[in-house]
């Protein structure tokens, strides 16, 4: 079975998104704040997690209609990055509060979360568990952290990085990815005991590093796509110019990405848009909106071949 490899590149776009080309539609988050980590855990429940631009409480969003309600659930940081759910019942979330690196847990699905500090003065920006113990979470500074007692401690493995690792996945238990700024992949082969440099292609933040197996269509936007292990990369539309942040899929066909200014888009295509009955793609539901670039306001510019002729922008 072929493995796809998806690199979720978070892009400031100084040209316009054609939408026509969208297999996206958006979903009422009832936030404008940036999300920046969404994961389901079936088909109908799944968590959002973002920051704060009040710095007051980080939101934590909760859906189990498959994304179309979502309401929100205490949260004891004011900047989450990243989500991640065990089982039905134990998830956690990475992020910051007042400089420090926290991780949230919960037990009761969501209903509760305790903090865990970690020792770093940078935020923490991705969390991914292999297992019920055994899990991981990287920092501003390119540090990756380790835990097997299920987080009550966690401990730094060298990864090799000196920017920011803005995501973790792993394919299996032992073969894991990281990638961040200014392109930059990291994989390891022990399951994260030791990290090695990757070559991306690209010079722009990645903001996700995503495993689908067999997956045979892509979704769209200001996503990355390969088929052939990264050697090459394409693109497709979301029809929305803001920074999305995070992208998962519960099937093959069915997939959420969540960015700035509260957006949170659905497809059930895969991303490919659908067609008319004169065979053109039909008009896109998707609002444009203004990119904002918190909390990386590098500006990047797109090094793939765009999938329509930005002439007609």
């Amino acid at each position: 079975m072929k493995r796809m490899f998806w690199f979720f590149a978070a892009v400031t776009c100084a040209q316009c998104v054609n939408a026509q080309s969208s297999g996206w539609v958006v979903l009422p988050s009832g936030t404008t704040n940036p999300l920046m980590s969404v994961y389901f855990v079936d088909a109908d429940t799944g968590y959002a997690v973002g920051e704060d631009e009040n710095e007051i409480s980080a939101p934590i969003l909760k859906t189990t209609d498959g994304g179309a309600n979502w309401f929100t659930q205490p949260a004891s940081a004011t900047r989450l990055y990243s989500v991640f759910f065990v089982d039905a019942q134990t998830g956690f979330a990475a992020g910051s509060s007042d400089d420090a690196g926290v991780v949230l847990k919960t037990t009761n699905g969501g209903q509760s979360w305790s903090m865990q500090i970690i020792v770093t003065d940078m935020g923490l920006t991705s969390v991914y568990f292999t297992g019920a113990s055994t899990g991981f979470t990287a920092d501003g500074d390119g540090r990756i952290y380790k835990t097997t007692d299920s987080g009550a401690n966690w401990f730094e493995v060298p990864s090799g990085a000196i920017e920011v690792l803005a995501s973790i996945h792993f394919a299996n238990p032992t073969i894991g990815y990281a990638a961040g700024e200014a392109g930059d992949v990291r994989k390891t082969t022990n399951g994260g005991s030791n990290w090695f440099g990757l070559t991306s292609g690209t010079t722009n933040w990645l903001s996700a590093v995503y495993f689908v197996a067999g997956l045979a269509s892509g979704s769209g936007g200001a996503i990355l796509k390969t088929t052939d292990g990264g050697n090459t990369w394409f693109s497709q539309s979301s029809g929305t110019s803001s920074w999305l942040r995070s992208v998962f899929f519960v099937d093959a066909t069915t997939g959420y990405a969540v960015g700035d200014d509260g957006v949170i888009l659905k497809t059930t295509t895969g991303g490919v848009a659908a067609i008319d009955d004169k065979g053109s793609a039909a008009k896109p539901v998707v609002e444009l909106r203004q990119n904002y670039p918190n909390p990386f306001n590098s500006r990047a510019s797109i090094s793939f071949v765009f999938l329509f002729n930005p002439r007609s922008c």
